[in-house]
């Protein structure tokens, strides 16, 4: 699932960790607020890390960054106030929707994890 934000930028659901959250806890909590899916399982072994910078009000931030592979069977989807749109989209499409180079590679590493694992099964 992809969010788009109001500067127009397609991204994956992010926020701020509170207190003593977990990265998971954060996740969840996260998810939950901008886009009311609740039942969700994380998969705490598969988790991408990265840092990016960015500006507000003229001043550069330097954030980072912890995705995780999830899954839900939830399909209803009610964003919050923080983004205009969202989309369920497959590999392909998601890779020309997502807005920065950061979460297309990041976008990448889980496809291929994802598809090492299924092609294990097999």
């Amino acid at each position: 699932m992809l969010l788009q934000y109001p500067d127009k930028a397609w991204g994956f659901p992010k926020g701020i960790q509170d207190g003593n959250e977990t990265l998971e806890e954060t996740a969840k909590r996260e998810i939950w607020e901008e886009t009311a899916i609740k039942n969700l399982e994380l998969d705490p072994k598969h988790k991408f890390e990265f840092d990016y910078f960015c500006v507000y009000d003229n001043i550069t931030y330097h954030k980072f960054a912890t995705l995780f592979l999830a899954k839900t069977a939830e399909k209803t989807v009610k964003i919050s106030h923080e983004h205009l749109h969202f989309a369920w989209l497959n590999f392909e499409e998601a890779l020309k929707r997502l807005t920065y180079d950061n979460n297309k590679e990041v976008l990448r590493l889980a496809h291929n994890m994802i598809y090492e694992k299924v092609k294990g099964i097999k």
